[in-house]
Formats: structure tokens, sequence, C-alpha cells
């Protein structure tokens, strides 16, 4: 534990609903011990099925200093491995997609098969034994057609996230999805201050205009009711699940987080487009527009809202101590032909949202540098914020 980090926990737990204190966001001792603590001992998503649709299909993960490379193997199972060649440590696989027969150390061509086991390691002794130098195993789960890994050695079961968001996404099918779009935009920021960001629409109306004219959410909570009870008509008839679920009144420290609920949209809105009208055919078994987006948090470190007819999934990965990446993973139905989806009017809510959310956390960020900062008191639209950095503080002490 970094030397200073139990006064500054004793600290911030004399200032409850506050946020976090300005070493929290610069210290890398302490972001070293967020790497170990959070990101490489929960569930994260790497890919979805549909990029692993053949034998040999890989895709690269990178998170910090670690490489992840996730294939489908000859036998159609999914597999994912520590992207270090045994030999000496290279990196085998280049970051994203790529296609491969066997995994082939580019340095000095130790070869693996799509299994992990080595296979080739030129001009070794006679007496040298493969079968001990097969690549690290990271753990894999799928849910949804999304596959996740976990770096950690006992990694926390996935089973109680799976079982209880089941019912809530089984109208959209999303393992019968396809990635139709991707993008990445490095804000430079600690990572917390992306998930603050995030985690809260007190600055919707203020920073997202475009949201703000379509979302409910951007309202306080009473305001918002008054939308709901239409949304829960119409989502009844379209087959899409209102209920609201989550882990607790307060996010367990130990376990994957999970969450599920679903707002309304505004009269008029069918779809997150800037006219309100459709951008790709309708997902899974859904029956209908409803006029409502659902918010979902699928383990602690992933986040996905979901239309009626498309889908947007959020990474927010670190680099280093103040920069993270904003990734945007855009899917629609599998078997949507590229002429019935309008990428253009799709990608555009939240594509001007991400650009937005860029320049205001990287000044969040410039503020919380300063000798004049202090933390301060959470709104109560901030209120997930809050319990956000409840659950951040129970898992690093």
């Amino acid at each position: 534990m970094p030397a200073n980090l139990k006064q500054l926990l004793d600290r911030q737990k004399e200032m409850p609903g506050c946020s976090l204190q300005q070493a929290f966001y610069k210290d890398p001792d302490i972001y070293r011990r967020e790497m170990e603590k959070i990101f490489f001992a929960d569930w994260i998503y790497a890919c979805h099925i549909s990029q692993l649709a053949e034998p040999g299909d890989c895709e690269t993960f990178d998170i910090d200093t670690e490489s992840v490379i996730v294939c489908r193997d000859q036998q159609m199972k999914i597999q994912a491995f520590a992207n270090v060649c045994r030999h000496r440590g290279s990196r085998i696989c280049p970051s994203g997609s790529s296609k491969n027969k066997r995994l082939s150390c580019p340095y000095h061509a130790w070869t693996y098969g799509l299994d992990g086991k080595l296979l080739v390691a030129r001009l070794m002794p006679d007496d040298f034994d493969k079968s001990e130098y097969g690549l690290k195993n990271v753990s894999v789960e799928v849910f949804g057609g999304f596959v996740f890994v976990n770096l950690s050695e006992n990694p926390a079961p996935f089973d109680e996230v799976k079982s209880k968001l089941q019912s809530a996404l089984a109208p959209f099918e999303f393992e019968n999805t396809r990635l139709a779009h991707y993008e990445s935009h490095p804000i430079d920021a600690n990572w917390k201050l992306t998930y603050e960001n995030f985690f809260e629409c007190y600055h919707c109306g203020p920073a997202h205009k475009e949201y703000a004219a379509s979302h409910s959410l951007s309202l306080d909570q009473n305001r918002r009711d008054s939308y709901r009870e239409k949304l829960v008509e119409q989502a009844m008839d379209a087959g899409i699940s209102t209920e609201r679920v989550e882990i607790s009144e307060t996010m367990s420290a130990d376990l994957p987080q999970y969450y599920h609920h679903r707002s309304a949209l505004y009269d008029d809105f069918k779809t997150a487009s800037e006219d309100g009208q459709p951008v790709a055919p309708l997902l899974g078994s859904i029956k209908a527009y409803d006029g409502g987006a659902s918010d979902i948090m699928i383990g602690s470190l992933t986040y996905l809202v979901a239309y009626a007819d498309h889908a947007v999934l959020y990474r927010f990965t670190p680099r280093s101590v103040d920069v993270t990446d904003a990734e945007l993973f855009w899917f629609v139905r599998a078997d949507a032909a590229e002429s019935d989806v309008d990428l253009e009017r799709m990608k555009w809510l939240w594509h001007v949202t991400t650009i937005a959310d860029k320049k205001i956390i990287e000044a969040n960020q410039q503020g919380v540098n300063s000798r004049f900062y202090q933390p301060g008191p959470y709104s109560p639209m901030e209120a997930p914020t809050a319990g956000l950095i409840e659950w951040y503080l129970a898992r690093i002490s």
C-alpha cells in the first residue's frame, strides 16, 4: 500500500458525499494499486463474438501495461492468453484484429497453437520440454455475445451477473448482433474522472444539449418519473424489459457489479438519432419502438446503452495515471444489411457527446491539478457517482 494511502483514506472518511482528494487523481503509486485492485481484478469487456466468427480469428485487448489475446480455436472454443511470449517476453500479436492459424512470436519465432500450447521453439536443447512453456491463460467469460476477460489468478465469479441480467437483456439478443462501428478518444485525465462523469447526468443539461434534447435522464428524478408511465406501457407492448436490476443499494466492493434500468426518451423520439427516427432494423425479438433507452452495467467496468434498434458499449481504458481512452462500440443486429444501417445518423449522438465529454473531463483534470483544488459536495443528481466513489474507496483499501 502506498505510504500515504491510509492517511488519505482516513481523511476521505471525514468528508462523506464529496469528491476525492487531489492525490487520488495524480499519485502514480495509487494508480498502480488501482490497476492491481480494480482493473486487473475485475471482468472487463474485450471483444464481441461476431469478431471471432471463425477459427483463427483473434482480437488483442490492451490495458495499461497488459495485453490479452482472445481467439477462436480449431474446436470453436474462445480462448484468452497473456500476449507475452514465454521465451523472452515479447508481445506476440499486434493491437486490434488478426487472423492466425498459429500464434507466432515475431522476435524469435516461437510458435503456439490456438490452444496456447507451444509447438515450435527453434534450436533449443534436446531436453527442452515444450509442454512447460505454453502461453499463460487468462480467464474468459461470454455473456450475451460479449467476451469478458479477467487478469486475476482467482477471479470473482461472474455467474450472478449473468443470472440477474439475463431476462432484462434477452429481448435485445446481443449474441445476434455485430460490431458496426468503433471509435477511441484519448482523454488527458485520470480514469476516475471519466467514470465519475459517465455515472451522473447532472452535467447533461449544461454540457450535452444534444443528449438533453432527447433523453429524460437529464432531468431530476421527479420530472423523469412523469415520463415513465407511458414508457412502461409501450415497452411492454414492444417486448422490452423496464425492470430495474442492481446488485444492491450500496455497491459491494468484492463482487462484479451489474445494473439495468430503462428510461424514457422524449415524445416523438424512437431512438437516439438527431431527429429521433430509426437508424437500423429492430434488435432481437423487439416488436416495436418503445421510445426508451436501457442503461446497463455488465461487471464493474463495462457500460452499455441500448435502444430498440442499436446499442453503444463504453469502455474506459486507463493508459497511464493521467491518460484514459474512451472507447465506443456500436452494435446492430447481425443480419442487418449495410444499406439498412444509417451509420452516420446512428453514431451521431454518442460521438458528439464523447467529444464534449473529452473537453469537460480534461478541464476537470486541469482544475483538480491546481493548488486551489479541494473536494466539493455531490448534488442529489450525482448520487450514482457518490456510490461509485464509495465502491472505489472500499476496493483500494
